[in-house]
């Protein structure tokens, strides 16, 4: 087989005819020819261009990028704060609570002041009815029965100085006045008539 481009052997010289069989057919061969009655020998070396090197391609190698593991956190419970108990506070009053409270203190501070000044007539009128009526009626009281009584005895000795607690009860139409004077307590029951405080009964704790 010819390849395209090589010399036909027939129309080189006789002493290059072996080359040109030689390169028809593509290789390398060593040839003897005569011509003239002579023996030539002709060496022919043909090297073929070898087909280019392929370039190895590089692998891409991906590397993988770890990935941070996740941190699992437990839920801490909050301490329990202890409850610190308190001492129970005084119900929010009213305005009007507030009024007839110190209303109450004001008839306490006079009934003491008629007992130590020996009015009796004061004393009879800062009476409540079911009180008089227990001494023997009004005229009685103003005869000085309820002031000569043992129930009259417990006064503090001075109007200086004294601390007067109110508590109201039965919706406000009654009220305990418990009153200090330096070490002794004194406690003064009282009832509303006529819109006005009365004293029921009043008594003295302690020597």
């Amino acid at each position: 087989m010819q390849t395209p481009g090589s010399p036909r052997p027939s129309s080189l010289p006789c002493h290059l005819r072996p080359l040109g069989a030689v390169l028809a057919a593509g290789g390398a061969a060593l040839a003897l020819s005569a011509c003239g009655g002579s023996t030539t020998t002709t060496v022919v070396v043909v090297q073929t261009t070898p087909p280019p090197a392929t370039t190895p391609s590089t692998p891409t190698s991906t590397a993988t990028v770890p990935t941070t593991p996740t941190v699992a956190t437990a839920e801490v419970p909050s301490p329990t704060v202890p409850t610190v108990a308190t001492a129970p506070t005084r119900p929010t009053r009213t305005a009007t609570q507030r009024r007839l409270e110190a209303s109450a203190e004001k008839t306490v501070r006079n009934f003491y002041a008629a007992l130590r000044s020996r009015d009796v007539s004061a004393v009879c009128s800062l009476l409540t009815t079911g009180t008089v009526q227990r001494f023997g009626g009004r005229a009685n009281c103003k005869n000085g029965r309820y002031v000569r009584s043992s129930a009259a005895t417990g006064v503090p000795r001075s109007s200086h100085g004294l601390r007067f607690t109110t508590l109201l009860t039965n919706r406000d139409r009654r009220a305990v006045v418990l009153v200090r004077a330096g070490g002794r307590r004194y406690a003064v029951r009282l009832a509303r008539q006529g819109g006005q405080w009365r004293v029921a009964g009043s008594r003295r704790f302690g020597s």
